[in-house]
């Protein structure tokens, strides 16, 4: 890659990183008013909860192959869906089974978007050679708190509820251009590494010759030319990542779900601790006439 690609990929990683981190600083402060605007209690919102995962599921393997086919534009697409499914969500959710179905596209909408993003940075730090996934991830999560704080404060003014979605749908496409900047150079990369692909992204996507084995060099085994991996330690370090993440996810959606500052406008803005709101405690008795200091107090005869 020329020193413009490698730029454009890291910059294309970090504007996708703080779309996506808008989108989950969005949902995570809005899902008191969803839940409320659907009338559910906590068990049937657990129970639709579950379909972001169920969605997620099949959509990221199908994410990971429109990747290597089309480099970094699926995940420009992808972010731009992901806000307006979450718009969609946000203004149809009326019960348990609208709210599902909508947060079965939001999870697969989520997952393929994740998925594009991390392959975006994963290409882009392996051209730079410098760290680029943690600062993505970084920039991640300043977006998260900036979005869920303007979030609140649009709820604390009576805003409707779809209005932070449709902002990130808008940031989504304004970024898009940023995000997708060099099309298949991720695609033309891998192929180059792994020797497959056309003759052009073989050669770096170029159009030049392709990358001739040198002698001795074995063809890479597995289909289509790709190295052969063993699935056992993939399905066991995928299964542990799938149990942190929903601890993860628990303990952000319920406590998000439960806080009650943020369930209704006007009780977002944070308010001091009054001493007056504070409970009294009791003053002691007044001491017996007659009483010294350095004396016992007399036993009072009163029931306490």
């Amino acid at each position: 890659m020329s020193g413009s690609e490698i730029v454009s990929g890291q910059r294309a990683a970090y504007a996708g990183f703080v779309v996506f981190g808008a989108f989950w600083g969005a949902w995570g402060a809005s899902v008191p008013a969803i839940r409320d605007q659907a009338g559910l209690d906590d068990g049937r919102l657990g129970l639709a909860l579950l379909f972001v995962g169920a969605g997620a599921l099949p959509a990221m393997p199908a994410a990971g192959l429109a990747v290597d086919r089309w480099g970094r534009r699926p995940a420009a697409l992808l972010l731009v869906l992901l806000g307006a499914v979450g718009t969609a969500v946000a203004l149809t959710a009326r019960d348990l089974w609208s709210l599902s179905a909508g947060l079965a596209l939001l999870g697969a909408a989520s997952g393929a978007a994740d998925v594009a993003i991390n392959a975006a940075a994963g290409t882009a730090e392996q051209a730079a050679g410098r760290p680029v996934i943690t600062r993505a991830h970084g920039f991640f999560s300043a977006s998260v708190v900036l979005a869920s704080l303007s979030t609140g404060l649009l709820a604390d003014v009576g805003a409707p509820v779809y209005l932070p979605f449709l902002l990130v749908t808008l940031v989504a496409a304004g970024l898009a251009p940023v995000v997708a900047a060099g099309g298949r150079a991720g695609a033309a990369d891998r192929a180059a590494r792994r020797g497959t692909g056309t003759p052009g992204e073989r050669a770096g996507g170029d159009g030049g010759p392709a990358r001739a084995r040198p002698a001795g060099e074995e063809a890479p085994e597995g289909r289509a030319g790709r190295p052969a991996v063993r699935l056992a330690p993939l399905l066991l370090f995928g299964g542990l990542g799938a149990l942190a993440f929903a601890a993860e996810n628990a303990h952000q959606s319920w406590g998000r779900s439960t806080w009650p500052t943020c369930s209704a406008p006007g009780r977002c803005s944070p308010r001091p601790l009054r001493r007056s709101s504070l409970p009294s405690s009791p003053s002691p008795a007044s001491p017996p006439a007659g009483w010294r200091p350095g004396a016992p107090r007399p036993c009072s005869s009163a029931a306490p």
